[in-house]
């Protein structure tokens, strides 16, 4: 299995107050659209996305923490930082910031069928993949069998929050239904299988690393 490097602890600037498009210019901002291609997570997109599970179930899950603060060069926006919790001594527990539980799924999205990718699933993806995954167990069959496709999609509720649905798809409805996307053959299959990702995929940060961080959080 590879060792990959997450996404997960990356800072990002959200702007939360205005649509207004950000500047292009500069190296900075080309760097991060270089970043977003080669980025290993799957993102759920406005447009249905057919994928494939690599794996029976998810492969680990975590306890991660957001935390939301105002820029200090524009307090209209807002940070977002992503951080694991330690789960035992953890300083973030600690200033009462509750964590969320997400799931780690190997997926290939159809649309880039050579490249394996990580669905970093919170609770509402999660709970559609469960359901299905526990229709399949019942008929004696996986997530992942071949010949398996699973359409994702999202829509936003009136809270801003999305909700997710997944629903599966024959080789067959796929051929039909979705005549740009090309089925995978077993061989594919058992390739991206062999370069999935594993529990090295998260790389927790020490307590001192965590700590240092809710130290330099505003009052």
């Amino acid at each position: 299995m590879r060792q990959a490097r997450t996404t997960a602890t990356r800072e990002s600037t959200e702007t939360m107050s205005t649509g207004v498009r950000q500047s292009r210019g500069g190296f900075g901002t080309f760097d991060k659209a270089v970043k977003a291609l080669n980025s290993t997570t799957f993102q759920v997109g406005d447009d249905s996305e057919v994928i494939v599970f690599l794996d029976q179930e998810n492969f680990t899950y975590a306890l991660r923490h957001w935390v939301k603060y105002p820029d200090p060069e524009n307090p209209k926006n807002q940070i977002t930082r992503v951080e694991y919790c330690l789960e035992e001594d953890c300083p973030l527990c600690d200033v009462g910031d509750r964590p969320k539980a997400t799931a780690y799924f190997n997926v290939v999205d159809l649309g880039s069928p050579n490249k394996v990718l990580v669905w970093e699933a919170t609770p509402d993806p999660t709970g559609a993949i469960q359901k299905e995954f526990n229709k399949l167990v019942k008929k004696g069959q996986n997530l992942n069998d071949d010949g398996l496709y699973w359409v994702v999609s999202k829509e936003k509720g009136k809270n801003g929050f999305y909700s997710y649905s997944i629903d599966k798809l024959t080789e067959e409805e796929l051929a039909t239904e979705w005549k740009k996307l090309s089925p995978l053959t077993g061989a594919q299959r058992d390739a991206l299988r062999h370069r999935a990702y594993d529990e090295s995929y998260i790389e927790y940060k020490t307590r001192e690393e965590i700590q240092e961080f809710v130290d330099s959080l505003p009052e």
